[in-house]
């Protein structure tokens, strides 16, 4: 049975991409191993953000836990999440190079940039340039659009077509144009999802950098007096000093 990665981040189910995102950011926070917590905190929390934050898997993820008695469902889920904590353990170790990868994702969504190239039969393609992340939501969307069409080109190809007897070059010609038209324009339109999906995730992280520039707050332990940069944000923060190792809280103000 898959985690409840709602849980894990402590966020509810209809959470929107920006709670997520700022949960998981607090949950990073205590959790990181150079901050107090373990390693295995932190591959359940990048687990829960793997899931959440990508459409596709958050959404066979919530199909799984509404339907639990559905096998392919749950074998589905269950190999995202296999997949996700694979990728959930490569993460930097020490935290000022985890702030610093973190912001890096942010970015990466929110300084790509997007355009349209005309393709064959009149279709439209995209193109994101300055994110490794936009190229492959293009590509997976094309991928998956390409595996819808080819879905349907073979029931097309296979069904009876008037005026033609099946098996006949009469009806290979008659059908070859639209099996065509369906195999590009089906990965045309899958990449141009995928591109969609990117850009607004991006419009998403734009906004939150933009809310977050001043994000931050110094505190001092009250042990060593060593400075730390700690989120200035409101709520209740855990904090290990990394020079001292002396464990304190810190309320933050209302931002």
């Amino acid at each position: 049975m898959f985690p409840d990665y709602y849980a894990i981040l402590g966020v509810k189910a209809d959470a929107d991409l920006e709670s997520i995102r700022q949960a998981y950011k607090r949950r990073a926070f205590e959790c990181h191993p150079d901050r107090g917590g373990s390693h295995e905190q932190m591959v359940r929390i990048n687990a829960a953000w793997e899931i959440l934050r990508d459409p596709s898997n958050r959404q066979r993820y919530d199909y799984a836990r509404s339907h639990a008695q559905d096998p392919a469902a749950e074998a589905a889920t269950n190999e995202d999440s296999r997949q996700a904590r694979e990728r959930a353990q490569q993460y930097p170790q020490r935290w000022s190079d985890f702030e610093v990868w973190l912001e890096n994702v942010s970015k990466d969504f929110a300084q790509a940039e997007y355009k349209n190239v005309d393709g064959p039969l009149n279709t439209k393609w995209p193109v994101i340039t300055g994110s490794d992340s936009g190229i492959l939501f293009v590509v997976a969307g094309g991928l998956i659009g390409f595996l819808i069409s080819a879905w349907f080109a073979y029931i097309f190809a296979t069904s009876p077509l008037t005026g033609h007897h099946v098996g006949t070059w009469g009806s290979f010609f008659a059908r070859l144009r639209p099996m065509v038209l369906i195999l590009i324009g089906g990965p045309s339109l899958g990449a141009l999802l995928g591109a969609q999906i990117h850009k607004g995730i991006g419009i998403v992280l734009k906004s939150a950098m933009r809310a977050g520039s001043n994000s931050t707050a110094i505190v001092r332990c009250a042990q060593c007096r060593q400075q730390l940069r700690v989120p200035n944000g409101s709520g209740k923060w855990e904090i290990k000093c990394p020079k001292c190792s002396h464990k304190f809280s810190h309320t933050g103000a209302v931002a």
